[in-house]
């Protein structure tokens, strides 16, 4: 598969380039949903990264789960 880059992508109101950015998200194999992991060894998928109102965790690995802590700046 051919190396995407963002340097490639110029707007994100042009259909191109959200289909580009579309494609560099695909290949992260990454998974991004709203819920918050019942423990720190709570049934994972490694890099699936959810979020609630407080953190975001992210399976570093299969059933490893770590958080980071969301502040106001």
């Amino acid at each position: 598969m051919e190396q995407l880059q963002l340097d490639h992508i110029t707007r994100l109101d042009r259909p191109e380039d959200i289909a580009a950015l579309k494609e560099i998200i695909k290949s992260l194999q990454i998974k991004i949903e709203r819920g918050t992991p019942t423990s720190a060894s709570a049934l994972a998928i490694k890099n699936t990264i959810k979020y609630d109102d407080n953190y975001f965790y992210i399976a570093v690995d299969t059933n490893t789960w770590k958080r980071v802590a969301l502040s106001s700046w």
